[in-house]
């Protein structure tokens, strides 16, 4: 089975370079270095991300997981919860950033029919890296809030089993 898994690690590869390589078009066709200062994009991101965690977790699990994870973690199911609440709120914050890109995207397709604009490099203009630095934002907090969960997860496999 690893074989089958390093081979799909393998074919992630090219779509990463292919990615990377229309993020750098569109920054070579805007014909200046992108902005990479959103301060609405990282303001939707910070907030909806924590807005999704509030909605998710009660209050008295939100602050176990915050001293699990700058203090000393107590029993099993209490670091269990606390790497489940990191992960969720990992994940939240990457949610809201691929949505918030989306949503510059949508707003600038509808701003095209208002304008007149005559070819495709025109409408690149504006840069595909503007596009995709919400999410940038979203899975740099993600890599934030999975550094606790990670480990909390190491000191739960490093601690001894418990006699049954």
């Amino acid at each position: 089975m690893s074989s089958r898994n390093n081979g799909k690690k393998l074919l992630l590869i090219p779509a990463w370079i292919l990615i990377l390589a229309i993020v750098v078009l569109g920054v070579v066709q805007s014909g200046k270095p992108a902005n990479l200062v959103d301060p609405s994009g990282f303001l939707f991101v910070l907030i909806g991300g924590i807005a999704l965690v509030m909605i998710s977790f009660p209050g008295a699990e939100i602050r176990r997981a915050l001293r699990n994870a700058v203090g000393s973690p107590g029993n099993e199911a209490d670091i269990r919860s606390s790497a489940h609440f990191w992960e969720a709120a990992g994940r939240g914050f990457w949610i809201m950033g691929v949505l918030r890109s989306i949503l510059n995207l949508v707003m600038h397709l509808y701003s095209l029919t208002t304008q007149q604009f005559g070819n495709l490099p025109q409408f690149l203009t504006k840069g595909l890296a503007e596009y995709l630095l919400a999410t940038l934002y979203g899975v740099l907090l993600a890599v934030i809030c999975l550094i606790p969960c990670w480990k909390l997860i190491g000191k739960l496999q490093r601690r001894p089993l418990e006699p049954t």
